[in-house]
């Protein structure tokens, strides 16, 4: 038995099955990327939790991956996990389940998110108390490890966990990283003129 169904198993007297109803789309985004010599998990967004089951709550626990179920969590305090038995979310590289140990090996802050979504069965981990349609931001480090170290290929991977729409990017820069951004055309026009008057005052 995988550890998230142990986590299942465990949760089954404290459960209740909320009924279902009509459904309103939400959306997370969020990446895992090297940063540094680590691994950083990052996300942001709503979850609805219409129609799904709850699971809760738990204490919080190692920070894990599983790329090839495809499961990842960032758990830095209690939590709770909604599930449907159809979650559709694709497989983002081969790498089986590893746990991370918190502070040792991960370090998650914000709040608790986590997905899984392998045909059968899909869960999303939320903080205990979660409203639906509330915002949710955090992140999760992994330390020295890379992509290849878990087995994860790089990729923008899009599913669906009950109405949550979860668009993952496996590689890149991150939610929070920087890129080359060209200047407005503004700026372009200040520069050309302060080149302008430069050259203007060598003549002079």
């Amino acid at each position: 038995m995988t550890q998230r169904m142990k986590i299942a198993a465990a949760g089954l007297t404290a459960s209740t099955f909320l009924a279902a109803g009509p459904a309103s789309a939400t959306f997370v985004e969020a990446s895992l990327a090297e940063i540094g010599d680590d691994l950083v998990f990052e996300f942001e967004g709503t979850v609805d939790t219409t129609g799904l089951g709850l699971f809760g709550g738990f204490l919080p626990r190692p920070n894990e991956i599983a790329p090839s179920d495809p499961y990842i969590t960032s758990l830095p305090g209690n939590f709770s996990f909604y599930e449907e038995f159809d979650g559709v979310f694709p497989s983002f590289g081969p790498g089986g389940l590893v746990a991370y140990p918190q502070p040792l090996q991960s370090l998650a802050t914000g709040d608790a998110f986590g997905f899984l979504g392998d045909g059968s069965l899909g869960q999303i981990y939320v903080p205990v108390g979660y409203a639906s349609g509330e915002p949710l931001s955090g992140s999760a480090t992994f330390f020295d490890l890379t992509l290849a170290d878990i087995g994860a290929e790089e990729g923008v991977y899009v599913g669906s966990i009950g109405a949550t729409t979860i668009e993952f990017t496996v590689g890149g820069d991150g939610l929070g990283g920087t890129s080359e951004v060209p200047l407005p055309a503004a700026a372009w026009l200040i520069l050309s003129a302060l080149g302008a008057l430069a050259a203007i005052r060598r003549r002079a």
